[in-house]
């Protein structure tokens, strides 16, 4: 059971100064006015079934026929879930559903589906059994099938992933004894056997789940982080480790020889990428076994599903431009993106030997990263990210979720899923954990207002777009240079002379053209150390290290803030009342999504850093990040009296949870308000005390946010 902060108050003080943190857990099953964003769903009918309208994801409408006038765009926010989360009892799949619904989410990615094979039907967590594959498990399938018909009555589209970790088994599966490499990465691209029981599981799994027609089954991605292409440019990058004749060897490495004589008779196979005649070749050979590949599971997710349900490859991370020749016939295009991810030690173990930076997204390599998602995005598709997260324990970690979503909105892709929700069926389980948004209150506290911010449009997209016509030697070029495509933005810049981050001033769209050649809105120089978007709603200060986001129905403000500095948002302005630089992640919205010029009722979120707590002989602790042993640019947790023989400590936070203190002054100017009403809500979002509201001789009213009285990052401010 969930704890509320309220009740626990008087359990005593930390030892490191009750002025740091508070104790804050959102108790993600009763979460109700403000903070409850259910109204943006409803049950799915057959006129919710999903399709590709033009660059877009469309709902089919009254009449359940594609491309006619009553068809509505949808944009989805989402979670993935992961192991054993995918199959929740039948008696909590409705309670998770509800949960979901009210922090407004409208699609869950069903990731990770092969990850074990169940030799007890009833120890369930993926959908496979240790039989030949793709064997399913009846008792995993049940409850799956059960679980999406659960998100459906709420409102909630699924996104199945097919091929993930499963790792084909040579004398269970009838192949060819041989060397697998993890994952089975990039076998199952080429091999023909592998290929044919591949699309196999997707017939048998989308028809099992009773997915054909069903309005509940948004899209399908077919391979997880993979391609042959991509495991051809690693071996440029970290040779002797990601070298192609290190991960495809013996039968299946002749089979793939078998395959590039027939192409190109007498060439050898260039195991790194290069510019060569033969790595050009080598280059278009593995593209089209992509393809192929790509294109045969699509057609056996059409079979047991439909035409309508749109599907796609990989990650364009995972190839790069080259993608968009072997994914041409794919549906739409798909993403991941990451920040600061935990770096593996010197033991090889990241659970025991782990470090972050602990950086902001907002720093100049942040923002780079962020901004290079843009360049994979054609005019022609969808462009969805189905995974991002700046993982627990950095203390920056409020920022993410509003800071893609202002992006991305401005942008107009079309899906933004969070990694992960959950990867247990521990639903009550108070903790800190990895990847997990459930449990995390410096995530959680804002998720919702951020799914109604990019759901609904309330940030306007660009009013330019920035159009690249590449030709197909330059879509080449980078992989034939082994160029990190996480960093694709530098290659535009170098070629094409624009900005990183002219994504963040217009849009952008790339073309699979015949020649080379770029639009006016390209060519726009960005030299100043402010960058403004071309709607002007959006702002980010390089120097300061904040993006400020200002439109007719939010207000924010995320990254740091100098000591003592204001930041300036129309009629709102944020200050910073503390002589020291300070994180931020303030975000301002009106209830049920009305204008903040008309807004009654508006909920003002600041979340603090997440921390577990952690017993000692003094008492009760945060346990906070401390520098990796021996540098100073790097932090871990360091291993308590219980983990000895590690260099770091579990990545996992304990209970009571607890959230670093952000002390602001919210000033506002309403003029014609003659009354205001500051509440503090608590962690399921119930009005508990009134705050002070002071107002000046120049119409302004003002309360403190994140003050030594205050132990919530929800405040709600009623105008009369």
């Amino acid at each position: 059971m969930i704890t509320s902060q309220l009740s626990r108050k008087a359990e005593g003080s930390h030892v490191d100064g009750s002025d740091k943190y508070f104790d804050f857990s959102i108790d993600e099953d009763n979460l109700s006015g403000s903070v409850d964003f259910s109204f943006l769903n409803h049950s799915l009918t057959e006129e919710d079934r999903i399709f590709v309208c033009g660059k877009h994801f469309c709902r089919v409408g009254a009449d359940l026929v594609p491309n006619t006038k009553d068809d509505e765009r949808v944009r989805f926010f989402g979670v993935s879930f992961t192991q054993s989360a995918n199959f929740p009892e039948p008696g909590d799949a409705e309670r998770i559903a509800k949960r979901l619904r009210r922090l407004g989410i409208n699609l869950v990615r069903l990731h990770y589906l092969d990850r074990s094979l169940a030799s007890d039907i009833n120890d369930v967590k993926g959908v496979l059994t240790d039989k030949p594959y793709p064997t399913l498990n009846p008792v995993a399938i049940a409850r799956l099938k059960g679980f999406i018909s659960a998100l459906s009555r709420e409102g909630i589209y699924v996104d199945i992933n097919l091929h993930v970790v499963y790792a084909f088994r040579p004398s269970v599966d009838g192949l060819p004894e041989g060397f697998i490499p993890e994952h089975s990465k990039p076998l199952y691209h080429f091999y023909p056997a592998m290929m044919n029981m591949e699309a196999e599981y997707a017939q048998k799994l989308i028809s099992s789940l009773s997915l054909k027609s069903n309005p509940s089954l948004a899209m399908v991605e077919i391979s997880n982080e993979s391609s042959l292409l991509y495991s051809w440019i690693l071996g440029t990058r970290n040779p002797g480790k990601w070298r192609m004749d290190e991960v495809i060897k013996g039968v299946y490495a002749e089979s793939l020889k078998t395959m590039w004589q027939s192409y190109s008779p007498g060439s050898a196979i260039p195991v790194r990428a290069t510019d060569s005649v033969d790595g050009k070749q080598f280059l278009n050979f593995l593209n089209g076994l992509d393809q192929k590949y790509f294109e045969k599971i699509k057609n056996a997710v059409s079979k047991s599903a439909d035409g309508f349900v749109p599907t796609t490859g990989t990650q364009m991370l995972y190839g790069g431009l080259p993608e968009l020749d072997s994914q041409k016939n794919m549906d739409f295009l798909d993403n991941h993106f990451y920040y600061d991810f935990y770096a593996q030690r010197k033991d090889g173990q990241l659970t025991s030997d782990w470090s972050i930076k602990n950086a902001s997204l907002l720093e100049g390599e942040g923002m780079e990263a962020l901004s290079n998602l843009a360049f994979f995005r054609t005019e022609d598709k969808p462009y969805t990210i189905s995974e991002f997260n700046q993982p627990w324990p950095n203390s920056h970690g409020a920022e993410m979720v509003p800071v893609i979503t202002a992006v991305a909105s401005f942008q107009d892709w079309d899906a933004l899923i969070f990694y992960q929700y959950r990867d247990n069926i521990e639903w009550g389980k108070e903790e800190l954990k990895w990847f997990s948004l459930s449990g995390d209150p410096s995530k959680l506290a804002n998720f919702g207002q951020s799914a109604m911010i990019f759901r609904s449009g309330a940030i306007r997209t660009a009013k330019k777009i920035a159009t690249f016509s590449l030709s197909s030697a330059t879509r080449e070029e980078p992989a034939l240079k082994g160029l990190n495509t996480w960093y694709l933005s530098r290659f535009f810049a170098s070629k094409f002379g624009v900005s990183p981050l002219l994504p963040l001033h217009h849009g952008v769209s790339i073309i699979r053209g015949e020649t080379d050649s770029v639009s006016e809105a390209a060519k726009t120089g960005l030299s100043g150390d402010r960058i403004d978007s071309d709607t002007d709603e959006m702002a980010y200060v390089r120097r300061k290290r904040i993006l400020t986001l200002k439109s007719e129905k939010a207000i924010g403000a995320f990254g740091t803030m100098s000591a003592s500095s204001d930041v300036r948002l129309g009629d709102y302005r944020i200050e910073n009342l503390s002589e020291n630089e300070t994180k931020i992640a303030v975000l301002m919205t009106c209830f049920r999504n009305e204008p903040l010029k008309r807004c009654k009722r508006l909920l003002v979120s600041n979340p603090g850093g997440a921390v577990g707590s952690e017993i000692t002989d003094q008492g009760r602790r945060a346990r906070s990040l401390q520098f990796y042993p021996g540098v100073n640019n790097a932090f871990t947790f360091l291993p308590d009296k219980e983990e000895k023989g590690r260099v770091s400590g579990e990545i996992r936070g304990i209970a009571p949870i607890l959230m670093d203190r952000r002390e602001y002054k919210l000033v506002i100017n309403r003029a014609a308000t003659r009354h205001a009403i500051a509440y503090e809500l608590d962690n399921t979002g119930r009005r508990t005390m009134a705050k002070r509201v002071l107002a000046n001789n120049d119409g302004e009213i003002y309360i403190s946010l994140g003050d030594k009285s205050s132990s919530s990052a929800w405040y709600e401010i009623e105008f009369d």
